[in-house]
């Protein structure tokens, strides 16, 4: 079965992010150029392409909302994660700006917050919940896949964290997506 375009264009963005996340800006750009050949308008993909200093031809794109709009947009509709994305992109992209620091921050630990309660006491034992070929379709960032190779269906949740020598924030939140995609489940 084919991809739609809305598949396509939802994978370029990931592979998109996952080798900006790796210093890859070449393929990053590549991925992100594909998906305005898909869709020009595709603000998000226009906005990554911005903050990774991309500076080629756009002239199919009409201008649209800056990352800071698109971040609040996403805020004010309760789409936290999106929110997020934005606001980290923009930030990297226009560090002065002390209000998107401080919005920024605000939704770190509002997210921070929400993932301790999904995660309860940290008490719990994370295990692997998927076998290693179904764990390969998803094709994680390299800080997922760290978190996921510590995990030994023994260490707590809390302690966990605290071995990744991740900022706090940042391991939790990984934690917490691996437990969405259903990689990953925890016990009592």
């Amino acid at each position: 079965m084919s991809e739609s375009p809305e598949q396509k264009i939802a994978r370029l963005m990931a592979e998109g992010l996952d080798h900006y996340g790796q210093d890859a800006v070449t393929e990053a750009v590549a991925c992100w150029r594909a998906v305005l050949e898909l869709d020009p308008r595709h603000q998000v993909a226009l906005d990554y392409l911005d903050a990774a200093g991309y500076s080629g031809p756009l002239e199919a794109a009409p201008a649209g909302p800056s990352l800071a709009d698109t971040a609040a947009a996403h805020l004010d509709s309760g789409e936290w994660l999106e929110g997020l994305e934005a606001l980290v992109a923009y930030t990297d992209k226009c560090p002065d700006d002390l209000e998107a620091q401080a919005r920024l921050e605000l939704v770190r630990s509002y997210l921070h917050a929400t993932n301790r309660d999904r995660v309860g006491d940290g008490n719990g034992i994370p295990k692997v919940a998927l076998g290693p070929d179904e764990v390969l379709r998803f094709n994680l960032p390299a800080n997922a896949g760290f978190v996921l190779s510590m995990i030994d269906g023994h260490t707590s949740v809390s302690d966990l964290m605290a071995l990744t020598g991740m900022d706090p924030f940042d391991a939790l939140h990984v934690f917490t997506r691996l437990l969405d995609t259903g990689i990953v489940e925890v016990r009592a």
